[in-house]
C-alpha cells in the first residue's frame, strides 16, 4: 500500500505545469486586474460626466422657466395697458352719469383729456416708480465678472478646506449658487485663479478631470475619501 501511494504521489508531482506556462498565467492575471481597474475608473468618469451634463441641463431648464415667467408678465402688463376701462371702473364717468348729462356738461371733455394723458404716459415711468428708483439707486451694485469670480473663488476655497478637495468638472454644477448659470468668462477667471494659487494643486485623473486640493495633501487618498 505504501508503494502504490508513493507511485500516485510521484505521478502528481510529475504533472506540474512548466514554468513558462505559469509565468504566462500570472501575466494574464495581472492584465485582467489592470483591465478591471481601468473599466472601473472609466465608469466613474462616465458617472461624473453624466452628472455634470444633467446639472447643466437643469440649469438651462430653470433659466428657460424664468424667461417664460418674465415674458408672461410683460404680456400681462401690455394687455392691461391697452384694455379699455370697464364701465365699473371708479375713474370712468359713464358709470355714474348718463350720456345726456355728459353732453350738457364739461365732464365728457375732462374725462377724455384724462384718458389721453394716461395713454401718453409711458408704462412703468410713474412718478412713484421714478422716486423709488432714485432712492434705491445708491443701493444697487452691479457686479463685474471679476467680482463674481472672486466671490465664487472664496466659496471654492472654503469647500476645499472643509472637505479636502473638489473635482474641476463639478465646480459650477455643485458649488455654484447664482441665479443664472456662470458665464464662460467667470469660469475662466476662477480656474486661472486656482492655477495661480500656490497653495492649491491639481491632480490629473484623466484628460478632462482633475482634483483641486491643498498643497501637501495626498490627492489619491482625498479622491478615494470623497468619490471612491
Amino acid at each position: 500500500m505504501d508503494e502504490s501511494a508513493a507511485a500516485w504521489s510521484g505521478l502528481g508531482s510529475s504533472m506540474n505545469l512548466p514554468s513558462a506556462m505559469k509565468e504566462e498565467m500570472e501575466r494574464l492575471k495581472l492584465e485582467l486586474r489592470d483591465l478591471k481597474l481601468e473599466v472601473s475608473r472609466d465608469l466613474m468618469e462616465l458617472k461624473d460626466t453624466v452628472s455634470s451634463v444633467i446639472g447643466d441641463l437643469v440649469a438651462v431648464i430653470e433659466r428657460q422657466k424664468s424667461l417664460l415667467t418674465r415674458v408672461e408678465g410683460l404680456e400681462s402688463r401690455a394687455q392691461g395697458a391697452v384694455t379699455p376701462s370697464s364701465p365699473k371702473d371708479a375713474f370712468n364717468a359713464f358709470a355714474y352719469v348718463s350720456l345726456e348729462e355728459l353732453e350738457d356738461s364739461n365732464v365728457l371733455s375732462e374725462e377724455l383729456d384724462s384718458v389721453v394723458e394716461e395713454d401718453e404716459q409711458p408704462v412703468g415711468t410713474t412718478p412713484s416708480d421714478e422716486t423709488i428708483a432714485d432712492k434705491s439707486s445708491d443701493e444697487i451694485r452691479v457686479l463685474s465678472d471679476e467680482d463674481v469670480a472672486a466671490e465664487f473663488l472664496e466659496i471654492v476655497l472654503e469647500h476645499i478646506d472643509e472637505v479636502g478637495g473638489v473635482l474641476n468638472n463639478i465646480l459650477f454644477t455643485k458649488l455654484w449658487k447664482g441665479d443664472e448659470p456662470a458665464t464662460s468668462a467667470i469660469k475662466k477667471l476662477v480656474k486661472s485663479a486656482l492655477v495661480a494659487d500656490e497653495t492649491i494643486d491639481i491632480h490629473k485623473l484623466s484628460k478632462l478631470r482633475g482634483l483641486y486640493y491643498r498643497t501637501g495633501g495626498d490627492p489619491v487618498e482625498i479622491y478615494e475619501q470623497l468619490y471612491g
